[in-house]
């Protein structure tokens, strides 16, 4: 809606596609987490890396959300397959 003219303002999430058209300003920086119960064999690790991962069921947003593009970027970067997603 901004890029057609109809706001003048929107609060996004920060696109790796940089707009000369925009000014952007990064309102603060968001870290993601693994979360895993007591039960799970991954519960007491540390320093978790995305290949610790790989072989985990995942709950993800939809492709269409930023964050689903942004973990799937990070697998694809390492050269790692997709995480199986629990339907």
């Amino acid at each position: 809606m901004v890029t057609q003219g109809t706001l003048d303002l929107a609060i996004v999430p920060l696109l790796a596609m940089h707009n000369e058209s925009f000014r952007v300003w990064a309102l603060f920086s968001d870290r993601l987490a693994v979360m895993a119960d007591d039960g799970h064999p991954l519960h007491r690790r540390q320093n978790l890396t995305l290949n610790d991962l790989v072989d985990q069921e995942w709950l993800l947003p939809g492709s269409q959300f930023t964050l689903r593009q942004q973990v799937d970027s990070a697998f694809r970067r390492l050269a790692l397959p997709q995480p199986p997603l629990e339907n």
